[in-house]
């Protein structure tokens, strides 16, 4: 089951549908969009525009944050008493180019509890997983929790983080091999039966970020393994829901998420 959520982004949205379809391995694939409060035309742009091969439907709701959106999915999923073996998070600025992408999951052992594919991004040559690799100290949660519990800290700290980023795409990387980690990147989450029907798989109350903090410390809680697996690769456009620039809103939702996750995992 693949979710996707939507805000504001049916283009994309429709795209990533698109960029499935062609893929290999779909006849049992399922599709849910949650179209996170961008109205009805949204809506119905998004039903008239998905490929006719493609088994997918749209669930229009108010905008619920993303992992808000994952619960609603998972309810979804849980009502129609449906069971598939993953369940894949992710943003609508993603494209999948492998055909044989679902054909490389169905292979994965299901006894992981998630998955974390190399993911590509625009100029950033690197993956963008592992997210992290070792389960950060509590000396770096609180300068997380310091840096952006103020607007000028925090303004600085995204936009280093973007430059650092970009001029680092610059650079050939060697490629990183198949593992276990602490944390996977949030824009395409690949769920096992064994998380994604946890009571507390999408345990975060934050509107937006943060989420791959409250995964790993889920799976730790539950003795789940996260595996980084460069064999599933995606593409991400990047950045198409909140954007690159730090605003208002991006800052207090990241000084929320931060402070969250240090005051909840790291005492």
């Amino acid at each position: 089951m693949l979710v996707v959520v939507n805000y504001q982004t049916s283009d994309l949205a429709l795209n990533l549908c698109r960029s499935v379809a062609a893929c290999r391995a779909t006849d049992e694939l399922g599709v849910l969009i949650v179209d996170n409060g961008s109205g009805a035309d949204s809506a119905r742009q998004l039903r008239d525009g998905l490929p006719d091969s493609l088994g997918a439907d749209v669930l229009a709701c108010e905008n619920l944050g993303y992992f808000g959106a994952a619960r609603r999915a998972q309810e979804w999923l849980l009502e129609r008493g449906l069971d598939p073996d993953w369940m894949i998070l992710s943003n609508a600025d993603i494209e999948i180019r492998d055909p044989s992408f679902f054909e490389t999951l169905a292979c994965q052992s299901t006894q992981s509890g998630v998955l974390a594919p190399a993911i590509n991004a625009p100029g950033i040559r690197a993956d963008q997983n592992p997210y992290m690799v070792r389960r950060p100290s509590l000396a770096r949660m609180r300068a997380y929790k310091w840096i952006y519990g103020h607007r000028v800290t925090g303004t600085l700290y995204e936009l280093l983080g973007h430059a650092r980023g970009r001029l680092g795409g610059y650079r050939e990387r060697p490629a990183s091999p198949a593992r276990a980690i602490y944390a996977p990147h949030g824009s395409f989450l690949i769920f096992s039966r064994r998380y994604w029907k946890l009571p507390d798989a999408f345990a975060h109350e934050p509107f937006l970020f943060g989420e791959e903090i409250s995964v790993a410390e889920c799976a730790r809680r539950h003795g789940l393994l996260v595996a980084y697996e460069p064999g599933l690769a995606v593409h991400h456009v990047g950045h198409a829901s909140v954007g690159m620039w730090p605003s208002v809103s991006k800052l207090t939702w990241l000084e929320a998420a931060t402070r969250y996750c240090a005051d909840r995992y790291f005492r």
